[in-house]
């Protein structure tokens, strides 16, 4: 094809003007396809992050609420995860913090996997107030257990109205003999720990930033092979 641009056009610079359109256009077609390849790795990386976090987040047993050094009062619902894979049977219990780790009491029992849901309730109101541990066992198929155990929980129900009503009383007795000032101790909702097999925006971010990557190192060889070859 160079070689009949020559003759028809006699002039250098019209007889190399086919060659150079041609050449751009090559150019642009590899670009576009490159950008395209691109654009389908970051969308592979991205479901491949998003299949990574979920499986990780669904290996292991979790206990979500209450969490380490949490104050509760009366009827209370664990909430937690218990993974579905070579599931056999789970259970909930409690014991006082310190004591004999045989000394467990049955919560509740668990048939089945669960995922971010309510695992048992407990009833406070039939113990003393104090510092508890909670205990998740999962027993698998081949007979292995796995136990999250969380410390530190804080009882008290009778504590704390004890220290509601001194709060009143107190109250009451410094106000001025014509008013009286009833002042109620609401206690103020605890938040939930961090769940970990939420996918945080930061997550997201780092498998999009990955995959851009990697597409803009195929945009780069590709433009690189290109003009290997074209020379």
């Amino acid at each position: 094809m160079l070689f009949y641009c020559r003759k028809i056009f006699p002039i250098p610079f019209l007889r190399d003007w086919p060659f150079k359109v041609c050449s751009l256009c090559f150019f642009v077609l590899n670009l576009k396809v490159a950008m395209s390849a691109m654009i389908m790795v970051s969308r592979i990386f991205f479901l491949l992050g998003l299949l990574f976090s979920n499986s990780q987040a669904t290996t292991s047993p979790v206990i979500l609420y209450p969490g380490e050094g949490e104050v509760i009062e009366g009827i209370v619902e664990i909430r937690g995860s218990v993974p579905g894979e070579n599931f056999a049977s789970a259970k909930l219990s409690f014991a006082y913090a310190g004591e004999n780790a045989e000394d467990w009491f049955l919560i509740a029992n668990i048939d089945a996997p669960t995922q971010e849901e309510i695992l048992g309730v407990w009833d406070t109101t039939t113990i003393t107030d104090g510092t508890y541990q909670i205990r998740l066992r999962v027993r698998e198929i081949s007979g292995e257990k796995k136990d999250v155990i969380v410390t530190g929980i804080q009882v008290a129900n009778y504590s704390r109205s004890d220290s509601t009503a001194n709060d009143m009383v107190t109250t009451v007795t410094e106000a001025p003999p014509t008013q009286v000032a009833l002042q109620s101790s609401v206690p103020s909702p605890t938040s939930l720990p961090a769940n970990p097999a939420t996918i945080t925006a930061t997550d997201l971010r780092h498998t999009a930033l990955t995959g851009l990557l990697i597409g803009i190192g195929l945009v780069v060889l590709v433009v690189l092979w290109s003009l290997f070859n074209h020379r």
